[in-house]
């Protein structure tokens, strides 16, 4: 499932299982390990569909959190959920 939050940080997310929070080199981490990633910044990641769409088809639970740019609008036809953050 693929939960994005676009908007102001910071973000709370109900994570399930061993989680991960990518602080940077996102197509380093290997997803498979994770019940749960959460990337929070990921207005700042180029590659952000391809490893959605990795964490997607492997069944992750990837929580993407940023404010919406070129790499953030890209995931929204993929997002399982979407929500607009204002706080």
């Amino acid at each position: 499932m693929i939960h994005v939050k676009i908007g102001e940080p910071s973000y709370r997310w109900d994570t399930v299982g061993k989680t991960i929070y990518v602080l940077d080199a996102l197509m380093l981490t290997n997803y498979k390990q994770y019940n749960t990633i959460v990337v929070n910044e990921a207005h700042k990641y180029p590659n952000l569909l391809v490893f959605a769409n990795l964490c997607k088809k492997a069944n992750v639970n990837l929580k993407i959190g940023g404010f919406l740019n070129e790499n953030t609008m890209k995931v929204l036809d993929i997002a399982d959920k979407f929500e607009k953050c204002t706080e």
